[in-house]
């Protein structure tokens, strides 16, 4: 006879599980999961303000003078639908970009991201001066 699971007890393994796949905690951290490492770097001439967080977790607001950067980490969920996005002012301007999304055709080890006054350019982290893929800023 095989073992029976009460639904409903089910369904709380797969939401603890989900969620605590869906950011980069100790328990993951210690299970090896594949973590994604998103640097935001400051490329303007001028200082500039992020904002990045996704539908569960707020990075928090920084304020970046000309090339200085921040890294933020997480584990994507088991779905396949995490999405970061995160907004950017400086002087006059304001924009916001998704940052990340599981359906990127691009991800690297360390995801490096350099603001420019035209739109955000990706960057492997590893080899920052290798091709990088540049985005245009939304209207």
């Amino acid at each position: 006879m095989g073992i029976i699971i009460d639904p409903l007890l089910l369904f709380v393994i797969i939401i603890f599980f989900s969620s605590s796949l869906s950011h980069k905690s100790l328990l993951c951290e210690a299970n090896g999961g594949p973590a994604v490492d998103i640097v935001v770097r400051n490329g303007l001439n001028t200082d500039l303000t992020v904002h990045c967080k996704s539908k569960d977790d707020d990075i928090g607001i920084r304020l970046l003078h000309n090339n200085d950067s921040f890294l933020f980490s997480f584990l994507p969920n088991f779905w396949g639908t995490t999405l970061f996005f995160c907004s950017f002012q400086w002087d006059k301007e304001f924009h916001r970009f998704d940052i990340f999304k599981s359906s990127m055709e691009v991800i690297f080890d360390i995801n490096l991201w350099i603001v420019h006054p035209n739109g955000p350019c990706l960057h492997d982290g590893y080899a920052p001066q290798k091709k990088s893929y540049c985005y245009p800023w939304k209207p």
